[in-house]
């Protein structure tokens, strides 16, 4: 009887002392109040507090339900080959951009606002640097497993991406509403991170007995780059009147524009335009090979060694120009060396005699006309002008009115 007393009261003790010190433990809801304000103070020198702090565990067959394809979606590169998420709201997304734009964060819109490459380069680094404190405060090992090991990997413009990157079956949700710019505007972020079972384990943390047969744990990069994209390749583009697209049937050909082929279009499942190709067949099959842009349309090329990827003609080098059709350099005593225009001699043999000009043009005596050129005496004489009449005298003029008087400054 004494025993039993015994155990059961050591049992309440050991209790309330585990629940002292999970009571001043460092939780996930502190360390996120305690380390979003000073990364945003000390990265972006943005007044910040985390308002509210929940998390939730769900199933995989429920991740579609929380996953809001109006907020930016960021995918993260796990530390065992499993990616997580950040997913940020517009109004977080635009009061980051702004304070990193123009200093200060103005008050929410409710217009929408779509999602670019340039809003998740902006606030990857506040996520980034957020996921580097929040497990370094940590206290409770399965927080610091959760929360250990992620950073940004790439932006994910669909949702069926996020879908097919999240193959875990079970994830934890940490949804923070934060406060920005003391009260200017509100916005939400919110981390989806995978549990990972010690059988799941590929890297580091995995204990295995032979090294040969150790497996290099798989990163987002590369389980991206097997997903299947589905890609449109456009011939040419068709207008015609409403009439008659209604009047289309099945097996009626439709006239190109000229110079289709082999150009064509490769255009992405959301109809925007990826590049162009070339069309033609590989082993009896359709192909089209894509056409990369040249190397200098990226980056710069300076160097007399990258002349050979430049498409530029020819040019001589002016030291090697023949002189029949060009110059000489400046000889050594600092002159020009001209090509002899006067020594050239046409291909008959020789030029033709000019005829003598008459006389009139040097002064000479002699004014024959010579070769159908006029002398001065062959010049026809002119008549005498005739007189011109008189005048009218000025005292004739008719008298003027009197003038009014002007004034003058």
């Amino acid at each position: 009887m004494g025993e039993a007393t015994s155990n059961t009261f050591l049992k309440r003790k050991a209790a309330a002392g585990r629940e002292d010190h999970l009571a001043r433990a460092m939780t996930i809801q502190k360390a996120v109040r305690v380390t979003a304000a000073k990364t945003a103070e000390d990265l972006l020198q943005l007044p910040l507090a985390a308002l509210a702090i929940s998390a939730e565990v769900f199933n995989n067959a429920d991740l579609e339900e929380r996953i809001k394809e109006d907020c930016l979606l960021l995918l993260l590169d796990g530390p065992h080959g499993q990616p997580g998420l950040a997913m940020l709201d517009g109004s977080l997304v635009g009061g980051l951009v702004q304070q990193q734009t123009m200093g200060r964060v103005l008050e929410a819109s409710n217009a929408e606002r779509q999602m670019t490459q340039t809003d998740a380069a902006l606030t990857a680094p506040f996520v980034d640097e957020l996921l580097t404190r929040i497990p370094k405060i940590l206290e409770l090992p399965d927080d610091i497993r959760l929360l250990s090991g992620y950073q940004f990997g790439v932006m994910a413009e669909e949702l069926r991406a996020v879908k097919m990157a999240l193959e875990a079956l079970e994830y934890t949700s940490l949804k923070m509403t934060l406060d920005l710019f003391k009260g200017a505007r509100q916005g939400e972020l919110t981390l989806i991170l995978p549990h990972v079972e010690d059988s799941d384990l590929t890297g580091p943390d995995a204990e295995v007995d032979d090294d040969d047969n150790a497996m290099p744990p798989p990163d987002l990069t590369k389980s991206l780059m097997k997903l299947n994209a589905e890609l449109s390749i456009t011939l040419g583009t068709i207008r015609m009147p409403i009439s008659q697209l209604q009047q289309l049937a099945p097996g009626q050909a439709l006239a190109l524009p000229p110079d289709t082929f082999p150009n064509v279009k490769i255009m992405g499942s959301n109809g925007r335009f990826l590049g162009e190709g070339k069309l033609g067949q590989v082993e009896g099959q359709r192909a089209v090979r894509p056409v990369h842009a040249p190397a200098y349309d990226t980056q710069p090329m300076r160097r007399g060694a990258d002349r050979d990827n430049l498409d530029l003609p020819e040019v001589t080098d002016i030291s090697e120009t023949p002189s029949s059709g060009g110059f000489d350099l400046p000889s050594d005593d600092g002159g020009l060396e001209l090509p002899g225009l006067l020594d050239l001699e046409p291909a008959g043999g020789g030029l033709p005699d000019l005829p003598d000009l008459p006389g009139m043009l040097d002064g000479g005596e002699d004014t024959a006309p010579s070769d159908g050129i006029p002398s001065m005496e062959d010049l026809p004489e002119l008549d005498d002008f005739p007189d011109l009449a008189d005048l009218p005298e000025l005292n004739d003029l008719p008298d003027l009115g009197d003038l009014p008087d002007l004034k003058t400054a």
